[in-house]
């Protein structure tokens, strides 16, 4: 099914065209999907992770400056001299307002700077609410300075000492939040960040949530070497150029498909309207079979140039195909000419007149000069000369002479050959059919001279024998002998008799007269003459009960009757037991005469064997009835002769069965009728 559809699909160029342009326009839209699926993919991902884990190395270096500078400014304020003003407890508020002052100078508004004596107490703070707490944040005093992470605050202490003596006063303390640091983390709107340890998370901006997510993480060291800055990355942050360059590509590639189809359509117009319009009038060419279509061509492009050149080779198609129309008309007429020329040919028996006719017909067909010639004393120029030479090329009868130096081309030279061939194939049947009727003739007479020479004694010994046996005594052995010489000039006359009546058939001498005859009455006549031979044997003769029944049929009385006997004999003379069956039906337009005996019957193979003449079968019953071999040659060619059929089917062992098909009168109308006699 797919294979059908494919086919029929690729079966128009419209379509071949569209699709040639669709992979054209699809191609690289797939080779650039397939790189940016894949390989790109890849180099977006390893690009943005570096951009990122850049951002995330100076967000790492913003961070450890601003501590670094809070550091250094704390342990700056630490050494001015105003802090001896600790001693007093700063009653005059001086540190206070140098710290309220500082803070502010650290652009941090939530960054609180406080002094604390050596028992931890508030002395003076930027922030008047940190003056009323008693106790404060509990500080390693074991070092002269430091940090300390405490409640998300990123500590900040310095130790104060009097300026007019090696003494600790107390500590100077700066409280940064590290939510602060949020400030300085460089991130996109769609990267979270968080900055923890372990165990806790100092600052968090967690992304929504997210199927697929990549995290970069550094260390920030120093004051924070316990924390680690985290970056969280969507898949689709990562993507999101990818995906929009894909987005983009699948809209063009619509419109570039809409494109395609809109500049294909037109394409195949211009290329293919041309090749449909040639389709579409060779198609009426063939079906109307007319020469004079032509295409018309509106572009002067390369399909103008082939309905140019389809046109041109119509036209010359046209002119070829008359020029063979006038041509196929002339040899036909020559052909018809030919053709009447030899049947004029074969109806003449005469040398001359073959050879005269011959010659007469040609120069009607033909645009040259024949003559024929007996002998050449010698040649004519311009003129050509074919022999006709009889029995197989070796006798030479004249020439046939054309007034013409060479001819066109070797087929024409046939043609006069095959000419000449013919009108020697008819002389050569002349001569022999002068033959054929000397010999026939000779044949006859010599039949009719013996036949007429052998009947006269024949017949005076066959009538003094029947003399002697009915009017004189003779004993028994005179008798026989008697008996013996009556048979064999009655056999031997029969067989002149038969031997004439072939050599009448062969030379078309039979006389046949046609009359209305019941062939009911003469099956019945030919059966009397027989039954004598029959009961001699013991044998029966079945049919014919009823003798005044009618059936009508033309044919020649005698010569039916010489045939029927002949069988009715045969069948007599080579059955022993049992008889013959007559059986007469009408099929349509024939009425079949069928004579069946229960005799020795007769071999497959040597069933067409009974009809040559003088032919008789190696059998017990044929030595011992001995024959002329000329009964069943002779009856077949009567029924022949009265344009009827005879043919046999038999059996051996079992019997034989003579059939004679009879055409009926037309006027016959007792057809499909069956008749057992």
């Amino acid at each position: 099914m797919m294979k059908k559809i494919i086919s029929t699909i690729l079966s128009s160029l419209h379509h071949k065209i569209l699709i040639a342009f669709l992979i054209i326009g699809i191609v690289p839209y797939l080779l650039i999907t397939l790189y940016f699926s894949y390989l790109g993919r890849q180099t977006m991902m390893t690009h943005k992770l570096d951009t990122y884990n850049q951002q995330a190395k100076q967000s790492k270096l913003l961070i450890q400056n601003r501590l670094h500078q809070l550091k250094e400014e704390i342990e700056f304020l630490s050494k001015l001299e105003l802090f001896d003003d600790m001693i007093s407890s700063d009653i005059d508020g001086r540190i206070s307002r140098l710290l309220k002052e500082k803070s502010r100078g650290l652009k941090d508004e939530a960054i609180t700077v406080v002094a604390l004596d050596i028992d931890n107490k508030v002395v003076a703070s930027s922030h008047l609410h940190e003056l009323r707490k008693r106790d404060f944040i509990d500080i390693d005093k074991t070092k002269s300075n430091g940090t300390q992470i405490i409640d998300k605050n990123l500590i900040f202490f310095s130790k104060l000492k009097a300026s007019f003596e090696d003494r600790t006063l107390g500590v100077l303390v700066a409280i940064y939040p590290l939510k602060n640091l949020r400030t300085y983390i460089i991130h996109s709107p769609r990267v979270g960040f968080e900055i923890k340890n372990n165990q806790d998370s100092l600052i968090s901006n967690n992304l929504q949530s997210s199927n697929k997510k990549t995290t970069i993480k550094i260390n920030l060291e120093n004051e924070l070497e316990d924390y680690n800055l985290i970056y969280t990355i969507a898949d689709r942050e990562i993507y999101d150029f990818i995906d929009r360059f894909m987005l983009y590509l699948s809209l063009l590639l619509l419109v570039g498909i809409a494109i395609i189809v809109i500049v294909s359509r037109r394409l195949t117009k211009e290329i293919v309207n041309p090749i449909t319009a040639l389709t579409s009038t060779a198609k009426e060419i063939v079906k109307t079979k007319k020469y004079d279509i032509f295409v018309k061509s509106t572009t002067f492009d390369e399909t103008s140039q082939l309905a140019k050149a389809f046109n041109q080779l119509i036209k010359t198609t046209n002119n070829t195909l008359q020029e063979l129309d006038l041509e196929s008309k002339t040899r036909m007429k020559r052909f018809i000419n030919l053709t009447e020329m030899f049947n004029s040919i074969t109806q003449i028996d005469s040398k001359k007149s073959c050879i005269d006719i011959s010659i007469d017909r040609l120069k009607d067909i033909l645009p040259y000069e024949l003559s024929f010639k007996k002998n050449i004393d010698r040649y004519i120029d311009n003129s050509s000369y074919i022999p006709i030479r009889l029995n197989d090329k070796q006798k030479l009868y004249g020439y046939l002479v054309v007034e013409k130096n060479q001819f066109d081309d070797q087929l024409e030279s046939h043609f006069f050959n095959s000419v000449a061939s013919m009108i020697a194939l008819q002389l050569e049947r002349i001569e022999l059919i002068a033959k054929i009727e000397s010999a026939s003739d000779a044949k006859t007479s010599f039949i009719s001279n013996m036949s007429h020479e052998l009947r006269t004694p024949l017949n005076a010994i066959i009538g003094f024998s029947q003399y002697l046996m009915m009017y004189e005594e003779l004993n028994d052995e005179q008798l026989d002998t008697v008996s013996k010489i009556e048979r064999s000039a009655v056999h031997l006359l029969g067989m002149i008799n038969d031997i004439l009546d072939i050599a009448k058939i062969e030379a078309g001498k039979i006389e046949i007269n046609y009359s209305k005859i019941n062939l009911y009455t003469l099956l019945y006549e030919c059966k009397e003459l027989v039954e004598p031979m029959a009961e001699k044997k013991g044998l029966y003769i079945k049919g014919l009960e009823d003798k005044n029944r009618t059936l009508t049929i033309r044919s020649d009385a005698k010569l039916l009757k010489q045939v029927i006997i002949n069988l009715l004999s045969n069948a007599i003379k080579f059955t022993e037991s049992g008889g013959i069956n007559i059986l007469v039906e009408i099929e349509q337009t024939f009425v079949i005469v069928t004579i069946i005996d229960t005799g020795i019957g007769i071999k497959k193979e040597e069933l067409e064997m009974v009809f040559d003449e003088f032919v008789q079968l190696q059998n017990t019953n044929q030595i011992k009835h001995k024959g002329t071999g000329l009964g069943l040659p002779l009856s077949r060619q009567i029924m022949q002769a009265l344009g009827e059929e005879l043919f046999l089917d038999s059996k051996e062992g079992v019997g034989t069965k003579a059939v004679l098909k009879i055409k009926l009168p037309k006027l016959t109308t007792d057809l499909n009728q069956k008749h057992f006699l």
